[in-house]
């Protein structure tokens, strides 16, 4: 691919805003496999200059009207831009980068050039928090230095036992995805059975680590392992209120957020940041499943029962939102209650939460101590630094 021009860095920023107005996005494919482009749905405008833009208006030659505010402008979230050459500038920067970084995408989902480069750009707003809608510029810096650290992707081995071996991966993220990278934690039997802890979706600034998710598979993995470490990570409830929040987390979920914390440790770093949320990536999942009811009605309905319907799947997603953004939260604090030699904060105005690590903790009689001693490997930044 021919570098990005600021020209064409515009012109694909604007396409971007002038979609977002309408709630829907095209993605063009050269895929035959499907028919037509790949589809998102997300609404939100422009803010430039203190000027809001729903029209599909230029935002490099803004209108000096603002539009009439409608109730449902008011639920529509606003990309705040205080310079928009800036911005662009910025935007050309970080695409020239992540055309690279993320070039596999290209391949997998059949992008031509100019397409492949408007999904970078739609990731980047999808990704936002409500923070950083507001401060947009820093977070399109942010972004450029993730996918900038030099960091190894690999498999790697953490630690050998007489049933099994204990690995990890770190391994590249699909730009759709909140950070850059992934980690996971896995157990392998010599026949070949697997066993996969949740992953850590995370990126690294300098001596900062930023942790964006902990996901576990969507299946259900059943095989002699899962049985008998499903016994086994039950007992890092010892001793734990099982009423309290801290209680309500899984346990697979803070092992692999242990194993995770312990390698990065290995690297020196002692701050960890956790956004906790992240509107635009919540709307397109209540939109495009909005969008699927209204198509399969398709007008043999009334606008009531219609109405009624979409209130009950926004009232679901809610729920659903609300328990994510809890137990991401809460299995932090858990870590946190284990290991008191952490520090956590919780930063309203960021909407993330603030771990500050240490090596010194007091010894409790908990398995969850042995574990963070699994992981007799660093993520792989000096190696990775070295290969530059």
């Amino acid at each position: 691919m021919s570098k990005i021009s600021l020209e064409e860095t515009k012109r694909i920023i604007n396409k971007i805003f002038k979609q977002a107005n309408a709630g829907y996005f095209e993605i063009d494919s050269t895929d035959s496999k499907y028919s037509g482009p790949w589809k998102y749905f997300s609404k939100f405008y422009a803010k430039v200059n203190g000027v809001i833009l729903k029209n599909g208006e230029d935002i490099f030659a803004p209108a000096t009207a603002q539009f009439t505010i409608t109730e449902d402008d008011f639920k529509t979230p606003i990309i705040q831009i205080p310079d928009a050459e800036v911005f662009a500038n910025m935007m050309q920067n970080y695409l020239q980068i992540a055309e690279d970084f993320y070039l596999s995408d290209k391949a997998k989902f059949a992008y031509y050039d100019e397409s492949f480069r408007e999904k970078l750009v739609l990731d980047i707003f999808m990704n936002t928090t409500n923070f950083d809608r507001h401060n947009i510029l820093s977070y399109l810096e942010t972004r450029t230095k993730m996918i900038e650290t030099p960091l190894k992707t690999r498999h790697f081995l953490l630690d050998q036992t007489p049933d099994f071996a204990i690995k990890a991966s770190v391994l590249k993220n699909p730009s759709m995805l909140e950070a850059p990278y992934r980690f996971t934690t896995y157990f392998e039997c010599e026949n070949e059975d697997k066993f996969f802890l949740p992953s850590i979706t995370f990126g690294i600034i300098e001596n900062t680590v930023y942790i964006y998710a902990i996901q576990a598979k969507r299946e259900k993995q059943t095989n002699a392992i899962s049985k008998k470490l499903d016994r086994y990570m039950r007992k890092v409830n010892k001793d734990v209120d099982m009423e309290d929040i801290i209680g309500q987390v899984s346990p697979s979920a803070l092992v692999a957020l242990t194993i995770f914390m312990s390698a990065i440790k290995k690297e020196g770093i002692k701050t960890v940041v956790a956004p906790n949320f992240m509107p635009l990536r919540y709307q397109t999942n209540l939109m495009g499943e909005e969008n699927y009811f209204k198509r399969s009605i398709n007008g043999e309905t009334d606008k009531k029962m219609l109405d009624d319907i979409l209130e009950k799947v926004e009232e679901k997603h809610n729920r659903q939102q609300f328990a994510i953004t809890n137990k991401f939260t809460y299995t932090l604090l858990r870590y946190c209650h284990h290991f008191d030699g952490c520090k956590f904060d919780y930063d309203s105005i960021r909407e993330q939460s603030v771990i500050t690590l240490s090596k010194e903790n007091s010894p409790q009689d908990n398995i969850i101590q042995d574990i963070d001693k699994i992981c007799k490997s660093s993520l792989g930044l000096k190696e990775a630094d070295k290969q530059k």
